[in-house]
């Protein structure tokens, strides 16, 4: 179930179109892990709390804040903290 915060999230990307800008959205629970292959993609965080990691370095990102994926041999590792889905996009 998605917090109130989540749904207002994907109740503006909807209004934006992202669809068009070719990004995708990811929800994660309970500490799931996601791995991606870096092309120079911009993650954000749309609601709750992120944890990264990539070559050799670890970020944790809270709603609204951004990464760039800089292109790299290694995949970027991602995962929610704390008790709140996290619901990220990448673009």
């Amino acid at each position: 179930m998605f917090t109130q915060a989540a749904r207002r999230a994907i109740g503006r990307i909807g209004r934006n179109g992202v669809g068009a800008n070719k990004a995708s959205i990811h929800c994660l629970k309970d500490g799931q892990p996601f791995s991606v292959e870096r092309r120079n993609q911009v993650l954000r965080v749309l609601s709750g709390k992120a944890w990264l990691t990539f070559d050799g370095k670890d970020f944790v990102l809270e709603r609204g804040q951004k990464l760039r994926l800089s292109p790299g041999r290694d995949r970027a590792v991602i995962s929610g903290l704390g008790s709140e889905s996290l619901l990220f996009d990448i673009r």
